[in-house]
């Protein structure tokens, strides 16, 4: 069984230190990292994903009203810088 995520962060080097994590666990499928929550909206199944990485402090839009927008919110790890 393997495990679907996501990373929503607008810091293009925290989501490089975190995808270089997560290729390091067999069971982690990472399906994709958006550096804008809007991107990601148009992208991202979230029936389908197990897990989010979220960072809090966005420019467009912070990761609370992010959650608050989602229809179905998966479990959230939240990052931030």
């Amino acid at each position: 069984m393997q495990l679907k995520c996501a990373v929503i962060d607008d810091d293009s080097l925290f989501t490089k230190i975190i995808e270089n994590y997560l290729s390091n666990i067999d069971i982690i499928h990472l399906e994709g990292i958006y550096h804008s929550p809007a991107d990601a909206l148009g992208k991202i199944n979230f029936n389908e994903i197990d897990f989010l990485f979220l960072d809090m402090e966005m420019p467009d839009i912070d990761g609370i009203s992010f959650i608050n927008s989602l229809q179905v919110v998966p479990p959230i790890v939240v990052v931030s810088g």
